[in-house]
């Protein structure tokens, strides 16, 4: 619990006192019955089931090498302006808001700018109209999330998010470009920083593998 009382939206808790946990609890049996992103234990494992991590992973590994992963205040994780791209240069990331992945990002407070996105029934169509109907609380993104986050998995039983058949798609719904605003290079729209001349300038994000322009290519093998 917060000390000295409640936390902003009556909370009592933060991210991280909600979405933390040992390695020897289930992931998704701990006190509060959130998916865990931090296990504070030893490291976990990278399958599902007990113990290893979830779909949203561990920043577990961030705390050993912040290349691996984004250096979220929430966690103890400290600033890094080494790997991080424009727009925040080395600002140091939140869970949410302003600065962060999920909730509104037009709102600086963390808790804030997620209300009321815990309070929707696991049914609901993940449209992207509010932060609740969004996939995993990131605003206006499209997809559908698995109810156990992946503590299990089969070709049925995973989450799925919206991406784009074209590379330099405009798209705002998708999953690419919720990591475009802070990743801009990695994405070929120049509206969010990408080049706008091809998607191999550093990473092939939203390419339809499918295509026929790839056919006799490596991306035969995946599905």
């Amino acid at each position: 619990m917060a000390a000295g009382g409640n936390l902003e939206a009556l909370l009592v808790n933060s991210c991280a006192g909600c979405h933390s946990g040992l390695n020897g609890t289930s992931a998704i049996n701990n006190s509060s019955k959130a998916p865990l992103v931090m296990h504070t234990g030893s490291a976990p494992g990278n399958t599902s089931g007990a113990d290893n991590m979830l779909a949203g992973g561990s920043f577990y590994w961030v705390t050993i090498d912040d290349r691996k992963g984004h250096n979220v205040n929430a966690f103890g994780i400290g600033p890094d302006s080494t790997y991080a791209d424009p727009p925040l240069g080395g600002v140091q990331l939140n869970c949410a808001g302003q600065f962060g992945c999920h909730g509104y990002s037009s709102i600086a407070g963390e808790l804030k700018s997620l209300m009321p996105a815990h309070h929707i029934a696991d049914s609901v169509p993940l449209t992207g109209a509010s932060i609740a109907e969004s996939y995993r609380f990131l605003s206006g993104i499209i997809g559908t999330e698995d109810s156990d986050w992946e503590y299990t998995v089969a070709p049925d039983d995973h989450n799925q998010y919206k991406a784009s058949s074209t590379w330099d798609s405009t798209a705002v719904d998708t999953i690419t470009y919720i990591c475009a605003r802070c990743h801009g290079n990695f994405h070929g729209n120049p509206g969010v920083g990408g080049s706008g001349s091809s998607p191999w300038v550093r990473h092939p994000t939203d390419i339809d593998s499918g295509a026929a322009a790839y056919n006799g290519t490596e991306f035969d093998n995946y599905t």
